[in-house]
């Protein structure tokens, strides 16, 4: 490691990272495509997905690529931020930004975007069900989002639940390590960021980070992370992203390591790659006794999610070395534009899910190709999200409370708030 690389981090703690921007922002935008998808991903339950077609192998492929990352990317990044908030303006001003940021926008978005997604449900699960009413199918799925036994299904929107979790969690920590103080405390904590900045600047690091993740897998069903259904706190979902988001957390502490991580990607990638291929093909081993219901080896199970932890975290570590070594220190039109992605990516997942089903039952019945029907979902999806950002959100006080500023109509330098 380069001694000046940590020293001019270390002298400028909080100048925003403009590369973890625009990361967090398109793994965010990413959700317009993986959604868009759906319907062709092979192995998506019926029930699942109001709008199913044959499956495509691209695609499903695609998605399975995406998948492995995005959402690790995106809880470490916050973690990162969000750290980076408690030193910047303290424990009281973090956790009031982070519920005007976050917890604010889930309230909002689940007693509005929530019920259009159960509409949008009900209408296409009555596509393929001619002895049932449209209304019909539609109450059923309002009155099966707000269950009173398992209430508020959040759909897309589970990540801003776990994400409240993450940093209510993170800041009892915080809190109960500054009241013990002492220099045990914080030698743990230094110990802790040193062996995460090391895991990104070695080829092991992908391996020792896929050990707790393994650790969480092996306490749930499936291979890979899952989302929480409902509003009910399941910790064993969660504990998966408590791995990123503890990573970017105490990463923090030790920003060489992300200088050392956009030097160094290519390591990771080398993991990546092969663990893309061996994984894929245990996922086809296992597809044809899941159709069957044979049950699988314990052993087969453990070896699926131990290369599953260690896919997530080689590519989480090479698609942040990347943008790092790519976009540290853009120009002034690359960082606005950028900037604008970044602001503009909250909206457009907030509100995309319900929008993109629409398309996509309005287009099943074209014999298109799928790559075509899916390119023309994502980018008029995309465009109608962005306008409507542009006009309805941007310059408003919604745009206030996702992105915590207001941008004028005017040209003009818009307040920030974060």
């Amino acid at each position: 490691m380069n001694p000046t690389d940590r020293n001019s981090l270390e002298s400028t703690p909080h100048e925003r990272l403009h590369a973890l921007d625009a990361l967090r922002g398109i793994a965010m935008a990413l959700g317009v495509y993986l959604h868009a998808a759906m319907g062709w991903v092979e192995g998506v339950p019926e029930w699942f997905w109001p709008i199913t077609e044959p499956s495509d192998g691209f695609i499903s492929l695609s998605v399975m690529f995406i998948h492995a990352w995005r959402m690790e990317v995106f809880f470490l990044v916050s973690g990162f931020f969000t750290a980076m908030l408690l030193a910047r303006r303290g424990m009281a001003r973090m956790l009031r930004n982070r519920s005007a940021r976050i917890l604010l926008p889930f309230a909002i978005a689940l007693l509005t975007i929530q019920p259009l997604c159960a509409v949008v449900w009900g209408w296409g699960f009555a596509q393929d069900l001619p002895d049932v009413k449209t209304t019909d199918s539609i109450v059923w799925w309002l009155k099966w989002a707000w269950d009173p036994s398992d209430p508020g299904r959040p759909w897309h929107l589970w990540f801003l639940y776990e994400l409240c979790w993450l940093v209510a969690g993170a800041t009892l920590v915080a809190l109960l390590a500054r009241i013990s103080g002492g220099r045990a405390t914080n030698a743990i904590a230094g110990a802790l960021a040193s062996a995460v900045a090391f895991c990104c600047r070695n080829p092991l690091g992908s391996f020792l980070l896929a050990i707790p993740l393994l650790g969480a897998l092996l306490l749930q069903e499936g291979w890979s992370p899952q989302p929480n259904p409902s509003l009910i706190p399941r910790f064993t979902l969660m504990l998966p992203y408590v791995v990123p988001f503890g990573a970017g957390w105490l990463l923090y502490r030790r920003r060489d390591g992300l200088l050392a991580l956009g030097r160094r990607w290519w390591m990771h990638l080398i993991i990546a790659v092969p663990m893309f291929v061996v994984h894929l093909v245990m996922v086809i081993i296992q597809a044809e006794p899941m159709k069957k219901g044979e049950p699988t080896p314990e052993w087969f199970q453990v070896l699926g999610r131990s290369t599953s932890a260690l896919l997530t975290m080689s590519l989480t570590l090479t698609i942040i070395g990347l943008f790092m070594a790519v976009l540290s220190s853009p120009s002034d039109r690359i960082r606005r534009a950028m900037r604008y992605l970044s602001d503009s990516a909250y909206w457009v997942y907030l509100a995309h899910l319900p929008l993109v089903v629409v398309v996509a039952i309005l287009m099943r019945d074209l014999e298109w190709h799928p790559i075509l029907k899916l390119a023309i979902n994502v980018t008029l999806s995309s465009v109608i999200l962005l306008v409507t950002y542009e006009l309805l959100v941007r310059h408003t006080l919604i745009g206030r409370l996702l992105n915590g500023k207001r941008v004028p109509w005017r040209p003009g330098r818009a307040v920030e708030r974060n």
